[in-house]
């Protein structure tokens, strides 16, 4: 009985695929909603060893839902007085900034 059960417990979590894909870049940079939306297409990644750059206009960051990790540090750069930058499924990384620009303010 042991043994069956011991079988049937190894085919079961033989079965659990883990999905972790890793890009690694020097400084990904990302400068629009379009380069955004694409990010599962182009890179298909949940950690990013390297940095994330944002600058550009972003209506959301909807794309990044599933990052969890970024070695290096996340910049972002954006003039959507509206949009809140979030990444809710991040786990880690090495620092974010994040820099909103009012058009038409010199600072």
């Amino acid at each position: 009985m042991k043994q069956a059960i011991t079988i049937i417990l190894f085919l079961a979590l033989s079965t659990i695929k883990i999905t972790a894909s890793v890009c690694t870049v020097d400084n990904l940079l990302i400068q629009n909603q379009a380069q955004l939306d694409n990010f599962q297409s182009n890179y298909g990644c949940d950690s990013i060893i390297g940095n994330l750059i944002f600058n550009g206009e972003f209506t959301n960051f909807d794309p990044l839902d599933d990052l969890k990790y970024v070695s290096g540090e996340i910049s972002v750069t954006y003039t959507n007085q509206d949009l809140i930058f979030k990444l809710e499924s991040l786990i880690e990384c090495g620092g974010i900034y994040v820099n909103l620009i009012y058009p038409g303010i010199d600072m």
